[in-house]
């Protein structure tokens, strides 16, 4: 079972204004990358159901409410293990990840919880070599 998201307290980070910038630059570029794969305008949960699906492997043609929450809860849970906010603790009977959280996440009001997720969407999207960053190659 995957906690989900809204069980999370999120606090913003803090980053300068020019980090700022840079990231919703580079969200923009996700907005691209996601339009030029499925010909649609996107969003930070429909973002999430993709990863969600990368890292589960998952190959359904439906979904069921249910399984997209756990899906974008995976995704979730997966782009803030980047700054060791959560890891794995095991897999559960049906080979789930179970997670556990690793160190608190400061509080944040609802923009900030939406800049934080889609800072640390940006992180999987380059760590994973998704996308370019600007002056680097991929």
């Amino acid at each position: 079972m995957v906690l989900p998201v809204s069980h999370f307290k999120l606090n913003f980070v803090g980053s300068l204004k020019a980090g700022i910038l840079i990231a919703i630059m580079n969200w923009e570029d996700i907005e691209k990358f996601m339009f030029d794969r499925f010909e649609k305008e996107t969003d930070l949960k429909a973002v999430l159901f993709v990863i969600g699906l990368r890292e589960s492997g998952s190959i359904k043609t439906k979904y069921t409410k249910e399984n997209k929450q756990d899906l974008m809860n995976l995704a979730a849970c997966k782009i803030l293990s980047l700054d060791g906010y959560f890891e794995v603790s095991h897999l559960d009977a049906e080979s789930w990840p179970v997670w556990k959280q690793a160190k608190p996440i400061p509080e944040m009001n609802p923009e900030q919880q939406e800049q934080f997720l889609k800072e640390h969407v940006i992180k999987y999207f380059q760590e994973e070599n998704l996308i370019s960053t600007p002056g680097s190659v991929s």
